[in-house]
């Protein structure tokens, strides 16, 4: 298990996914979020988790004027 402080700068819609063994959790604690996994978009605010097979194409873009804030942890297969 890996935990990661991450602070989300990327708006852009064109942003790269990626996709690695395992799973991921997520939880928003500052600023808003959107997820797009497998195709699938979750707008993800303030106080928000997540859960999801990160083996899945995935990929965050910010939605908050400013730089958003969470907590990512992964879990390798």
């Amino acid at each position: 298990m890996n935990a990661y402080r991450v602070r989300f700068v990327q708006t852009a819609k064109k942003t790269r996914a990626h996709e690695h063994a395992g799973a991921e959790f997520l939880h928003v604690l500052s600023g808003r979020l959107a997820l797009v996994v497998a195709g699938e978009e979750h707008t993800l605010a303030e106080g928000d988790s997540i859960y999801f097979d990160s083996s899945q194409p995935h990929v965050y873009r910010r939605l908050s004027a400013r730089p958003a804030e969470a907590i990512v942890v992964t879990v390798p297969v």
